[in-house]
């Protein structure tokens, strides 16, 4: 990953209808939880989104699995030696990779948005300098446009991280 990425444009194409408010999720009844997770994560966030449909896959395989073996009546030291394929192992082994996955992603997207905020503190720095020195007839409307611009991206990156984590 990039340490400081360019921001995709998050900003819907209404400015208020359909805006998505962090924490409120809008629900489908006919979706279910997963598609609702993945029609509301951006394409850039996706693949660190975590994988709640393989990880439910998992669980009901295991599950299978563990009605199999339950069956027997009779426990074996094997039973207790191979912790790797025990069915709580396997999940936790992916469990704890999928939140290893996100909170990297997470960690990385905060400090690229940090270094991001900062750069537009000294930019409006530069800009006050600028406005301070202007000859009559100048304008900085299109730089001052410019760092609204940013601004709205960095305000919309960070409403989604908030949500995402």
């Amino acid at each position: 990953l990039k340490l400081h990425t360019p921001l995709p444009n998050l900003r819907p194409s209404q400015p208020s209808a359909g805006r998505q408010v962090p924490g409120k999720a809008l629900r489908n009844s006919s979706m279910g939880f997963a598609e609702t997770l993945e029609n509301r994560a951006p394409e850039t966030y996706r693949q660190y989104y975590l994988q709640y449909t393989q990880l439910k896959e998992l669980i009901l395989e295991l599950a299978k699995e563990n009605t199999a073996t339950s069956l027997r009546t009779r426990v074996t030291s094997a039973d207790f030696m191979d912790m790797a394929s025990r069915p709580v192992s396997r999940f936790q082994e992916m469990l704890r990779g999928e939140l290893q996955k996100v909170n990297q992603f997470a960690c990385v997207k905060h400090e690229a948005l940090f270094l991001g905020l900062r750069k537009i503190c000294d930019d409006c720095s530069s800009l006050g300098k600028k406005a301070r020195n202007l000859a009559p007839g100048q304008s900085i409307a299109e730089d001052l446009k410019k760092t609204e611009d940013d601004i709205e991206a960095y305000s919309c990156e960070i409403a989604h991280l908030d949500e995402y984590v």
